[in-house]
């Protein structure tokens, strides 16, 4: 029971300073692809090609969400796993 408080407070700390973080740039993003489109928001008014439009998108993903936020999380469930 302890650990599961432990796992869950340890989860809650990952999101919360997500959040604070890059939480709120992510909703500036996302207001910038309501109001401009998402080709536009990655490759500026320049453009780009559909490879370089795709990468630029991964690396946002993966900027905002994958390294800060989903990786933590998976480290932290494979920590507390191993413990138990």
């Amino acid at each position: 029971m302890k650990q599961t408080i432990r796992f869950l407070l340890t989860i809650a700390v990952i999101v919360i300073v997500w959040v604070f973080f890059f939480g709120i740039r992510l909703i500036g993003y996302v207001d910038s692809v309501q109001q401009k489109g998402l080709r536009a928001t990655e490759c500026g008014t320049v453009g780009c090609s559909d490879i370089a439009f795709t990468f630029s998108t991964l690396w946002t993903a993966s900027f905002f969400v994958f390294i800060p936020l989903l990786l933590p999380i998976i480290v932290s469930v494979y920590a507390f796993k191993k413990k138990a």
